[in-house]
């Protein structure tokens, strides 16, 4: 439904939110701390492309770890195609 270049966009906002919104809820359970759970609330609104983009880089994590080092292959998965 979304032109190539706002599909993108879209994905560009999951990835660079979602990998900080990632690092941090890591960061805060190593600490003890609860979950920042931004974007989970009704009314949804940008924040919930963050919550998006963890929950998915969390999944796709899962199996292939190794792209928390490789940022840039997880991005081109996430996207759905390297070109």
């Amino acid at each position: 439904m979304l032109d190539p270049f706002d599909y993108q966009y879209m994905v560009w906002q999951e990835w660079k939110e979602g990998f900080a919104l990632y690092i941090e809820n890591k960061i805060r359970k190593h600490m003890g701390v609860d979950k920042n759970m931004v974007g989970r609330t009704t009314p949804y609104g940008r924040t919930a492309f963050y919550a998006g983009g963890a929950g998915y880089i969390s999944y796709l994590t899962e199996d292939k770890p190794e792209l928390l080092i490789d940022i840039e292959e997880l991005f081109y998965i996430m996207r759905g195609s390297k070109y």
